[in-house]
């Protein structure tokens, strides 16, 4: 019974989140968002990507590339990578992602205490590419003035009740300030359900059924007794493929974490596992936002990607060195 409670629980909160993920849409919080950034900060080409970012959507580099399209610069390689690298920095700590949500419940742990692990891979994630945030050199098409706070209200609503909260309260909450901010129209919530994106529903559905699998059998448990002396190993190479062969965040989390579940048994080992899930994702070919942000960049592909393997290789060093200290920093 406990079970099915769980597994309703995160239907729900993932319906929630894409519904409040389209209602964001739908008001215009994207465009309101960028166009302060463009205003407030002198290197806004990392900001725009990083601050669209906390709005999940497929693909959703595309359109933050659409924005950058207004700086005039010769290196529209290196501004491809910084959009697509930027726009994943928060995937794995910002708790509107379904792949987080989906960690939470395999992992059975709340959001504060799987931020523990996720937050140190944002913040080497976000440095680790700070030598090619300066050397990029553009001038930037005047955008329109815009000093209105209150496209973040909401978000900032939602980070922190989530903090103390379940999710789809946290979701509930903000909703209610979006509601009170701004003129919903009937039109809004029927055109933000209409949008859902219902595949992602079948894929969780898909996720239960397949960790009943897993543990039914005891695949994670055997995996756990062969490999407990490799688990760095283990995990390493579980998510890494994963990212690589999938190329999307919470469907390598969908198919690697049940197996290592039993290895994940420390902050450490979840923070590897986050780390090498987040490499593999983004030198995954079969990334739709790097296909879609270098096509409306017109930016090269080969030379984009020595961008990307230069900062992972670079990432991969800092969470080796991180994880060999990790339980310093967290207890």
């Amino acid at each position: 019974m406990f079970d099915i409670i769980n597994d309703l629980e995160l239907f729900v909160t993932i319906f929630l989140l894409l519904f409040y993920v389209n209602i964001l849409r739908e008001i215009g919080a994207l465009y309101y968002i960028s166009n302060f950034i463009n205003n407030k900060f002198k290197r806004s080409h990392i900001f725009i990507p990083m601050f669209i970012g906390l709005i999940p959507m497929p693909g959703g580099a595309y359109f933050s590339a659409s924005i950058l399209k207004s700086f005039s610069t010769k290196n529209v390689d290196l501004l491809n990578f910084i959009n697509y690298w930027y726009r994943h920095v928060f995937v794995f700590s910002w708790p509107l992602y379904p792949s987080l949500i989906v960690a939470m419940k395999i992992l059975d742990m709340s959001y504060p205490q799987i931020l523990k692990s996720t937050i140190f891979l944002s913040i080497l994630a976000i440095f680790v590419s700070i030598p090619f945030v300066f050397r990029f050199k553009a001038v930037e098409k005047d955008s329109e003035k815009n000093s209105d706070l209150k496209p973040f209200l909401p978000l900032l609503i939602f980070f922190v009740s989530s903090l103390f909260l379940k999710i789809y309260l946290s979701i509930a909450i903000s909703f209610i300030s979006i509601i009170l901010l701004y003129k919903l129209k009937r039109k809004h919530i029927i055109s933000s359900i209409k949008n859902i994106n219902y595949k992602i529903l079948l894929f969780i559905a898909i996720l239960i059924m397949y960790e009943k699998i897993i543990y039914k059998l005891g695949i994670n448990n055997m995996i756990y007794n062969i490999f407990k002396d490799y688990d760095v190993i283990v995990i390493i190479l579980l998510t890494f493929l994963s990212g690589v062969i999938t190329g999307i965040e919470f469907a390598t989390i969908m198919v690697s974490f049940p197996l290592i579940k039993d290895l994940l048994n420390t902050y450490q080992n979840i923070f590897l596992a986050f780390s090498f899930s987040f490499v593999g994702v983004i030198l995954s070919p079969m990334h739709l936002c790097l296909i879609l942000s270098t096509k409306e960049l017109g930016a090269r592909l080969i030379k984009t990607y020595r961008y990307i393997i230069v900062s992972t290789i670079s990432l991969t060093i800092l969470v080796i060195i991180v994880y060999d200290s990790f339980n310093y920093f967290v207890q």
